[in-house]
């Protein structure tokens, strides 16, 4: 037996002990349970994947499915065949899935417990992700946003869950704030597509109308000339400044022209007398 043969039977064998079931949990709290794993060896010229059921002396035990809606059937990869399929292997662990596409590095990992110092930073992180505040976009951002991905996929659609997860990445599906940010983006698509901007389609997802573009063009010129009036009011203001210190410069400049004892008033310094 090859080196190559020896790795994918060394992994196999360490995964099998826990299989995972033919129904996997993939979200809380249920999820929160799992530790199991699934492997796949995986055809690389027609890219079938084999759903791995055990070990043989003389091979991999698999399913195969030939992709026809049909059952399952079983099959033997020989032993001196396994270097010609590639390994996959999913490790399901308390809520994440750990993915290897290697033998020999799944079993230098398991040497280390990677996979469970992984899911604790990752839960560590999911912590102080947790701690902060997830600021709502408004919108106008949002508008924005379904224009920029429309213009790199025309047929771009996504519901209220795609777009919070884009917005604030996955991690926000296991924030505190997730169901009242959910029900706010939901209210935000409904709102832009009653204002015809965005059009409900299938599965609960938006896209991007004309009306949209049309939309953010008058938002932002209303904004350009709102900026535009800041500015000029600013510049009146400074003006006014410019014109008061001007003035009392020029008065300044006057009273100190006139000889002393043609002033209307004087000031005597050490005394308190204040006029003639």
């Amino acid at each position: 037996m090859c080196i190559t043969s020896w790795l994918y039977r060394t992994a196999i064998d360490a995964v099998m002990k826990r299989p995972a079931p033919d129904r996997i949990p993939l979200s809380p709290p249920r999820s929160l349970t799992n530790n199991f794993f699934v492997v796949h060896l995986v055809e690389r010229v027609f890219v079938k994947e084999h759903l791995v059921r055990g070990l043989v002396p003389e091979g991999v035990k698999v399913l195969y499915f030939n992709g026809n809606g049909e059952p399952g059937y079983e099959a033997i990869i020989p032993n001196r065949m396994l270097g010609t399929f590639e390994f996959k292997l999913d490790h399901y662990l308390w809520g994440y899935t750990i993915v290897y596409r290697a033998p020999l590095l799944y079993l230098l990992q398991r040497l280390f417990g990677h996979a469970y110092w992984l899911v604790f930073w990752e839960k560590r992180k999911q912590s102080f992700f947790n701690a902060e505040t997830l600021v709502r976009h408004d919108r106008i951002e949002v508008l924005r946003y379904f224009i920029t991905k429309t213009e790199a996929e025309h047929d771009f659609r996504i519901g209220p869950i795609g777009l919070m997860e884009d917005l604030h990445t996955h991690r926000s599906f296991s924030h505190p704030q997730h169901d009242r940010l959910l029900q706010y983006y939901q209210m935000l698509l409904e709102s832009l597509a009653d204002a015809g901007y965005l059009g409900a389609c299938q599965h609960h997802s938006f896209g991007l109308l004309p009306k949209g573009m049309s939309g953010l063009s008058e938002y932002e010129l209303e904004e350009r000339r709102h900026t535009d009036n800041k500015k000029q009011q600013s510049r009146i203001g400074w003006l006014t400044v410019a014109l008061v210190m001007i003035g009392v410069v020029q008065a300044g400049i006057t009273y100190f022209t006139i000889p002393p004892d043609a002033r209307p008033f004087q000031f005597t310094v050490g005394s308190t007398s204040t006029g003639r």
